[in-house]
């Protein structure tokens, strides 16, 4: 959010983009689906609006997927600490049991979810769009 606001890129907003990679890589989704894509999203992402989580998420992807998104990016984990929970999960065996109850619950739900056809997805340029923004209040 803060680089849509015009700061410039850093290691905390590569890991909010992370937290949006998490999301798409859990549901088959792109973060935002539901949505227009449009300045009134970017708005709404500006001032604290998430993907919705779906059911069927193990709790632990959920928390540090949404560590990553904080509106905050001081409150964002860094890269040290991702690598470090990401190879706990590889070395635990609940988990890898927790994750492949998931893949299966969102196998059965990717057959039943359909993309809204009027939703806008075409990738566009928004030139100094942080400048039309509002001062957000968080």
């Amino acid at each position: 959010p803060e680089v849509l606001k015009g700061n410039q890129f850093t290691m905390k907003s590569d890991i909010y983009s992370f937290g949006m990679i998490m999301y798409e890589i859990i549901t088959s989704l792109p973060p935002y689906h539901d949505y227009n894509w449009d300045e009134n999203l970017l708005r709404d992402i500006c001032d604290g609006i998430r993907p919705k989580i779906p059911e069927g998420i193990p709790n632990c992807y959920i928390e540090l997927m949404t560590k990553c998104w904080s509106q905050n990016p001081e409150d964002r984990p860094n890269a040290d600490y991702l690598a470090k929970i990401l190879e706990d999960w590889k070395n635990n065996i609940s988990q890898i049991e927790e994750f492949n109850i998931a893949e299966q619950f969102r196998l059965n739900q990717s057959n039943s979810i359909d993309i809204e056809k009027s939703v806008n997805y075409k990738s566009k340029a928004l030139p100094k769009f942080y400048e039309i923004l509002p001062t957000s209040s968080n």
